[in-house]
């Protein structure tokens, strides 16, 4: 605590001891306890404000008769670290926010990536020749999962290729071929001209 004897005097009198009973009680009592008496005052003064009538008078008999503080009262220790506590939530909280919005803007511009790369293929894939067409045939075709069935019958150029019933949505995965076998035959169609 630490507070040397002018400043306790000057505490005491502003909360209502008159000078001659501030100087009293730091004659009588050591000044750490006397701090501690001020500290529980200020705290209940600012727990239950109106609760005292009498700060100076209710100080005196606190620090003459060592009265209990309040079951509810925290040291400045435990406030402070209470303060912590909740500043240290609060920061953590706030850091979890920010990764929070970043994985979702993060998500955002894969989906809209995914999408350019998507139209671009599309773009490609209908202007292509027969032989870029049966290249790209034989492509999804050696890179598709044993369980899909084969691309015959499938528009590939088409904006999306679309899924048929009970194809296990081999639909979807050959758009995501398509636009592998583009970026390896055309990577200069998907880089970034800036």
């Amino acid at each position: 605590m630490g507070n040397n004897w002018g400043d306790l005097h000057r505490r005491l009198c502003s909360h209502g001891i008159h000078e001659q009973s501030a100087r009293l009680l730091l004659n009588k009592h050591d000044p750490n306890y006397i701090e501690g008496k001020i500290d529980v005052l200020e705290f209940v003064m600012a727990d239950s404000p109106g609760r005292i009538s009498s700060t100076g008078g209710f100080l005196f008999k606190s620090i003459e008769h060592d009265y209990l503080p309040p079951e509810n009262y925290k040291s400045p220790e435990q406030r402070a670290a209470e303060q912590w506590r909740k500043e240290a939530f609060i920061a953590k909280r706030r850091k979890e926010q920010q990764i929070e919005l970043a994985a979702e803007n993060a998500r955002w511009l894969r989906k809209s990536q995914e999408k350019l790369e998507h139209s671009i293929a599309a773009e490609l894939a209908l202007q292509m020749n027969a032989k870029t067409e049966e290249l790209l045939h034989q492509f999804i075709n050696d890179q598709r999962d044993p369980l899909l069935r084969t691309c015959d019958g499938y528009d590939l150029r088409a904006s999306t290729i679309e899924s048929k019933p009970r194809d296990y949505a081999a639909g979807t995965f050959f758009n995501l071929l398509r636009v592998q076998f583009f970026k390896e035959i055309c990577p200069e169609a998907f880089s970034d001209p800036a």
